[in-house]
Formats: structure tokens, sequence, C-alpha cells
């Protein structure tokens, strides 16, 4: 499965970005102690999850011939990456993704269960456009095209944060799908307006991508 979600990142991304892939329950290990303090009081889980984050990191900057180097955080939680790389950094129960890439302005990852998205949370992650566009679908297609929409907003804050540094939430953003690719228009007061990602069901994940260009 691991090879299979690796070639499926590989054809959303490009050969000139690195992945990496991990599972967060495995052991919490091979953190740099610059990382320790952002988990100093994280309960065990989450604990296992930002280590198998920067891993998954380490073993992208390895694809891309680099050394290891630490991955603090922020004060909104993001990734702090290393002078002239970029990347990203996505998990969910069972699967851990990275990528970063030398000769991109940002990138955007995302990994989801793919299940519907609870109703009651259909109003909070989507736009009343993106409503009525659920409203048009089967019934029994409804929920995981509401996921869709999550991962993709996802995606896009990510890409989007580590170039206007802005926080944003999923009212801002309207996200329209063309099969598995999708647009995304943003508020008229950020540096970036509209972007486009990929949204792939690969085995029980949906992985989103943007990449923003330089």
């Amino acid at each position: 499965m691991t090879e299979k979600i690796r070639s499926t990142l590989r054809e959303m991304l490009g050969d000139e970005v690195g992945i990496g892939i991990t599972d967060p329950r495995d052991p919490e290990q091979g953190l740099l102690e610059a990382e320790y303090p952002a988990i100093a009081s994280a309960v065990p889980k989450r604990r296992r999850e930002y280590a198998a984050g920067r891993r998954a990191a380490r073993a992208a900057m390895t694809e891309l011939g680099l050394p290891p180097a630490p991955i603090s955080t922020g004060t909104q939680r993001e990734p702090l990456w290393p002078q002239g790389l970029v990347g990203s950094i996505a998990h969910c129960n069972t699967l851990c993704i990275a990528a970063v890439s030398l000769t991109h302005r940002s990138i955007g990852l995302d990994v989801e269960p793919a299940v519907p998205l609870p109703s009651d949370l259909e109003r909070i992650v989507c736009t009343p456009t993106e409503r009525h566009w659920l409203k048009t679908l089967p019934t029994n297609d409804r929920g995981l095209n509401a996921r869709k929409i999550f991962s993709a907003k996802e995606a896009v804050y990510k890409a989007q944060y580590l170039v206007t540094s802005q926080m944003i939430g999923f009212e801002d953003v309207n996200i329209q799908f063309e099969g598995i690719d999708f647009t995304a228009d943003l508020p008229s007061t950020l540096t970036i307006q509209s972007m486009s990602g990929q949204l792939r069901l690969v085995e029980d994940y949906l992985l989103g991508s943007v990449r923003i260009d330089m």
C-alpha cells in the first residue's frame, strides 16, 4: 500500500518533490533536539504523530539529497522549514505523509480516511455554494464529497499559509471539483486569490495536494 500511495503522490507532485511516508502509530522516535519543546506537554498519541511527521519530512529531504535537519514548530503549529526549502506534513490516524521542494513557492498536503464527513460538520466546513453542489449529488455520495471538500481545504490552507502567513477559515475558501482536479477561490484580501490542486482516492485514503510554483 505504501508504494501505491508514494506513486500517487509522485504523480500529483512531480519528480522534483521529495516524498516521505511513515506510520503515526509507530513508537515515538527520530526527533532532533530542537523539535522536542513543541511536544513537551503533549499526550502520547500527539507525540507519536509529531515524530512520524518529522521522520516523513526527513525521508523526503533525503530523496532530494539533503542532510537531516530539525523542523521546529511555529506559533500556529506550522512546520518551520530549513532555509530554501518548502514543504508540508499531513497525517490521519494510520498514515503520515510529507513532501518537500527546493523549486516551488509552496506545497500543501492533506490525508483523510475515505469515509463520509459527519453531517453535523458539513455546515461548518462547506460554504453555501458548496452545500448547494452537494445537494445535487445522490444522497449516498454526499458525505464522501463533503470529506473531499474538507481535505482540499486543508491542503489549500497549508499552501497559502506558507506564502501569506495569514490564518483563514473554512468559510473563506470555496472549492470546485472537475474530476480529480479542483480550484480554490480565496479572499481578495490575500496575496493569492486562487489556486489549484488535486484530490485522489487511494486504497482507503483521500490524498489532497496543492503546489504553488515560483
